[in-house]
């Protein structure tokens, strides 16, 4: 095998503490993938720049320490950080529904397998913060993810070294550019889906009814089917729902999509003032043949906001 080149031995130089920076980064919640570094680390430790053991080591520590900022933080701070966490992802609508599935799914064993799952890590952290789970069992099961990630791909970069050093060859023999044009894919990639947001946004912008008009039309009797967004927990905290509401959380819409009637007014709130939620049910139910729809303006707490009824859950 060839030795490594320049690229390699500079990155062999600062090896831990890019692994440290770039594991941490991404448990944190940013949006760069910290899994290309792994596997280069392992396929550096192949040819003895570094030490396996002690990149396994440096990485399932940068690992638990991120996310023990997020659990401590859903401890104390509880739904608020969750949504936080959700505005760093491109598709934070999705992220907390998909990390509410999850935990509906498996439980606890959800803070292990989020390792997988692109950006789904911190608000697993921070979510078995907000239910409560027990420090140890968190730190337990977090450390057998992290093990499980970063020894994973460390592993796969050091038996598959030469193919991972045939990339970086290639790469080197670009030089500069191929830094340039990865970078403008990247930001290329972000910005599509940015604007692919926006556009769906703007479009049930349109559709939207304030609560003023859904209490008169509910008032006066007409047939309005209105659906709760919310997931179980956000239910639980607050022991309450507009009048008449069906239960209609995110995990549920692929069993349950058949029971909205396909004619007459749907009305769809979440919890957020941005019904970002509201937004993806509504995409959701429109592709099964519901119509009609509409999004509460401002959500369950523009709704309360107005001192308007509830009733009990």
């Amino acid at each position: 095998m060839k030795d490594v080149g320049a690229w390699t031995d500079q990155l062999a130089a600062h090896g831990y503490w890019v692994l440290v920076g770039a594991v941490f980064a991404e448990q944190v919640g940013v949006p760069m993938p910290a899994t290309p570094i792994l596997l280069g680390m392992g396929a550096l430790a192949a040819v003895g720049k570094l030490s396996f053991f002690w990149c396994v080591v440096i990485a399932i520590v940068a690992c638990l320490s991120a996310d023990s900022v997020w659990y401590w933080l859903g401890r104390r701070k509880g739904q608020t950080v969750l949504r936080k966490i959700c505005r760093i992802s491109l598709e934070p609508e999705a992220l907390m529904d998909s990390a509410t599935v999850w935990f509906r799914r498996l439980g606890d064993p959800t803070v292990v397998v989020a390792k997988f799952v692109p950006a789904l890590s911190p608000v697993a952290a921070a979510m078995a913060g907000t239910q409560g789970m027990r420090a140890r069992r968190f730190l337990w099961l977090d450390l057998v993810g992290a093990t499980a990630w970063t020894g994973g791909f460390l592993s796969l970069g050091f038996v598959f070294h030469d193919q991972v050093e045939m990339v970086v060859e290639r790469v080197e023999r670009f030089g500069s550019w191929s830094l340039v044009v990865g970078g403008v894919l990247l930001v290329g990639f972000g910005g599509m889906k940015w604007w692919q947001r926006r556009q769906v946004l703007r479009r049930w912008q349109a559709a939207r009814i304030s609560p003023e008009t859904l209490l008169a039309r509910l008032d006066a009797g007409r047939p309005v089917t209105v659906l709760d967004l919310r997931n179980a927990e956000e239910l639980a905290a607050g022991r309450a729902k507009i009048p008449g509401a069906w239960h209609f959380p995110v995990g549920e819409w692929e069993g349950r999509h058949h029971t909205v009637p396909r004619d007459g007014e749907i009305v769809l709130y979440c919890s957020g003032p941005r019904e970002k939620t509201s937004v993806a049910a509504a995409l959701a139910l429109e592709r099964r043949g519901v119509r009609g729809i509409q999004l509460l303006a401002g959500g369950y707490d523009g709704w309360r906001a107005r001192g308007f009824g509830v009733e009990a859950v």
